[in-house]
């Protein structure tokens, strides 16, 4: 129903954004962060779903399962999440996932791959993730930004950085509803083919790579976002995606009891992921803030919403920073 802008940004929490010290509110429904996780092995036999995958996230909570979710209350905090999976006594590299703020309101869907070390001989071959490289685009309603929305920009702080965005208005005593279709992505593709760096392990390295590319594949599709802004009000929707390369080293480390050596570097590859988020940041109208009442306000009996006011009688009024 809507079209779409991009603009680069590192995308986080919707901050307290008009220099002039407006009253500014943020959505009070909880932020969700949800990790699925991708396991592969070229072991015999593998089942993914037989795989103990355990998320150590940074503010302390511990998850587990291909997929699982956090709750922030009502935001969640820049971090980072640490995965592992294990199958038939075999236990992957660590890989790590950072993630951005997450304002409250937002749902984020954050994906990540392991892999499952496998025998052949006297070693074990082991994938060894490196430094991902993330690309972040945000997207939002386009008429905003053609000039159908409020006629100045407003300065919107992304993890530190401010950009300016052009917001909608709903300068009504109404509450407004609308509906924005956005992209989901689901698993994970490879973005650089397998290079050989030590020719005496070959057909191993190569079977590490063909268990990957096996399952690859980036399922994409397009779901309807509902949601509603409050009277007098300033609002946009921010819908982040991360597209996170990882790049892998196997390496031929030998098995207990054997005298062989540690090959480092046996062959690299890389596989990428889609994350992605999805809210609505609302604020006070710069003209009307004293009359400002957001969504989660009171309805009369006749469909109006309450006037706020500098006391919150509306509800939800937050004084900026």
């Amino acid at each position: 129903m809507k079209k779409l802008f991009s603009f680069i940004a590192l995308v986080g929490v919707f901050a307290a954004c008009e220099p002039e010290n407006l009253q500014t509110a943020f959505n009070v429904d909880d932020a969700t962060l949800t990790l699925k996780v991708n396991v592969i092995s070229a072991a015999p036999g593998f089942d993914e779903n037989a795989a103990e995958v355990t998320a150590n996230w940074s503010n302390g909570e511990v998850t587990t399962g291909l997929t699982s979710t956090i709750t922030g209350k009502p935001s969640i905090a820049l971090g980072s999440v640490k995965v592992t999976a294990k199958w038939n006594g075999s236990t992957s590299e660590p890989v790590t996932v950072t993630f951005p703020q997450i304002f409250a309101g937002m749902d984020f869907f954050l994906e990540t791959t392991v892999f499952i070390p496998y025998n052949s001989g006297d070693y074990k071959l082991v994938a060894k993730p490196g430094t991902p490289v993330v690309t972040t685009k945000v997207y939002g309603l386009k008429f905003a930004a053609e000039g159908h929305g409020y006629n100045k920009a407003q300065e919107v702080d992304f993890n530190g950085v401010k950009y300016k965005v052009w917001m909608v208005e709903n300068a009504s005593e109404f509450i407004l509803e609308d509906t924005y279709t956005y992209a989901t992505y689901d698993g994970f593709d490879v973005a650089k083919d397998l290079e050989i760096l030590n020719n005496d392990f070959t057909a191993e390295a190569q079977n590490v790579f063909d268990a990957a590319v096996e399952n690859a594949g980036i399922n994409k599709s397009f779901e309807s976002y509902d949601f509603a802004v409050g009277a007098w009000s300033l609002y946009n929707v921010i819908n982040p995606e991360f597209k996170t390369v990882t790049p892998y080293t196997i390496v031929a480390e030998p098995l207990p009891g054997s005298q062989n050596p540690t090959i480092s570097a046996v062959a690299t590859f890389s596989t990428y992921t889609m994350s992605y988020g999805i809210g609505v940041v609302e604020m006070a109208h710069p003209d009307h803030f004293s009359h400002y009442v957001p969504h989660s306000g009171h309805l009369t009996p006749d469909g109006h919403y309450l006037h706020g006011d500098n006391n919150n009688a509306g509800g939800g009024i937050i004084s900026a920073e």
